[in-house]
């Protein structure tokens, strides 16, 4: 009965984070296409390609994330990690408050429910994990299944699998997928560290496999609708929204509902590593010193979603990236100077 009790426990914990993961990277910049779009469909068919080596990387990338020693980190190294980590969480909030906005005026004739969401939210951050995953656990289930479904109608009504071709720099072309990557490994990187302390090893790695598992699959459906080279929304600010009025408009409420989910996932994930982050250099008035945060962030995401996504979102890719790299470096270096150490210790030698 205690073991029957303790695999229940893991499964519903494995679910927690694999969800949380995958809502934190499931945005408004995601659930659009805006970000598959603007990433993925310079390549045109290889696009196939890449969301496969996006997973895979992903995958990669979050087991090293949630099983790295944070000792690694030096002081100054470790400084610099939380102002990038915070500058990128903000700037994803501030897009997610923008897409949000959008949403909310398809639906509704004033923002009295776009404030009341914002409250909602609000308190669910402060709530701290137990919000966090419970949230996911709830929402993410049925923002998969609706993302799969516009992927199961972009395969029964598209007369080609063929991939429209987006236009950019060459040099674009070369760095869109390694930006792509290391702009969502920087940003679950937080929330992996964070939900180590949580879960065993063997936990861990089937979150990070699971999550990334989904966001595959996820990135393959937007290959059969936005990114198809019948559809003419590649280009759109909302590309998903306008592809399923064109498509099936019968789903447009469905596909509202799921951006709308979408972005709130975003934001309590990114509230949560922002609130964490706060709780380290503000001992009290944390609370406040959020709320604060969270106004400023809602006057900037009066830019605009698109304008964000577009020249914001590359940069982060690139501080993402550059992070990545230097954290998975520095690891293996540290990990080869200690076997290296180790063998020359006297004791490691033969007498």
């Amino acid at each position: 009965m205690v073991k029957t009790k303790k695999i229940s426990s893991s499964i519903l914990t494995v679910l927690k984070v694999s969800f949380t993961i995958v809502g934190t990277i499931i945005g408004a910049g995601f659930a659009s296409g805006k970000e598959v779009s603007t990433f993925l469909g310079v390549y045109g068919n290889i696009a196939y390609l890449a969301c496969f080596l996006f997973g895979l990387a992903f995958c990669l990338g979050t087991i090293y994330f949630s099983s790295m020693d944070k000792t690694i980190l030096s002081p100054f190294l470790k400084t610099a990690l939380n102002i990038c980590i915070f500058f990128s969480e903000f700037t994803s909030i501030i897009a997610m408050l923008a897409g949000l906005q959008s949403i909310f005026d398809m639906i509704f004739t004033n923002n009295i429910p776009y404030y009341i969401s914002l409250v909602l939210i609000f308190l669910i951050i402060i709530l701290g994990f137990n919000g966090l995953t419970s949230t996911n656990l709830i929402l993410v289930p049925i923002l998969v299944v609706s993302l799969i479904i516009f992927g199961i109608i972009g395969i029964k009504t598209a007369p080609t699998f063929s991939l429209v071709t987006t236009k950019c720099v060459p040099i674009f072309f070369t760095t869109s997928l390694p930006l792509y990557i290391g702009m969502n490994l920087f940003n679950v990187y937080p929330i992996a560290v964070e939900f180590s302390s949580y879960q065993t090893k063997k936990e861990s790695i089937f979150s990070c496999i699971i999550a990334s598992t989904l966001l595959t699959t996820l990135l393959f459906c937007f290959c059969f609708t936005i990114l198809n080279i019948s559809s003419s929304c590649v280009n759109c600010e909302l590309p998903l929204i306008i592809y399923i009025l064109d498509t099936a408009p019968q789903f447009i409420t469905l596909s509202i509902i799921t951006l709308a989910v979408a972005i709130i996932t975003t934001i309590i994930s990114d509230g949560f590593v922002v609130h964490s982050l706060i709780k380290k250099k503000v001992k009290k008035h944390d609370n406040i010193a959020l709320l604060i945060i969270f106004i400023i962030a809602f006057l900037i995401s009066r830019l605009g979603f698109s304008n964000i996504v577009e020249n914001f979102y590359p940069i982060i890719g690139l501080i993402g990236t550059m992070f990545t790299l230097i954290l998975i470096g520095r690891g293996i270096y540290l990990k080869l100077k200690f076997r290296k150490k180790q063998k020359l210790s006297p004791s490691s030698l033969k007498i």
